[in-house]
């Protein structure tokens, strides 16, 4: 059985290594209150791909959006 106190520390490490959104955050932590025998996966096994330079912009960029032109696995970024 999770005490307060257990659960309080299990939030507080969540919320310093999160990667995700705050309201998957508060989706994860109520599966782990509802599901006595929870899992929650440590690593994706995810890795991010090198830096790359595809060109230079004046200016301050204001907004960064990603963009799926072709409604397939394939993303775009548009910068304003």
């Amino acid at each position: 059985m999770m005490t307060p106190r257990d659960l309080f520390l299990g939030i507080v490490v969540l919320t310093l290594c999160w990667a995700g959104s705050t309201d998957m955050l508060i989706r994860c932590v109520n599966y782990v209150l509802e599901n006595e025998d929870a899992v929650v996966p440590i690593q994706a096994g995810q890795v991010w791909q090198p830096e790359t330079k595809f060109g230079q912009l004046t200016g301050a960029v204001r907004a960064a959006e990603p963009l799926n032109l072709t409604g397939v696995d394939r993303h775009h970024i548009y910068l304003r």
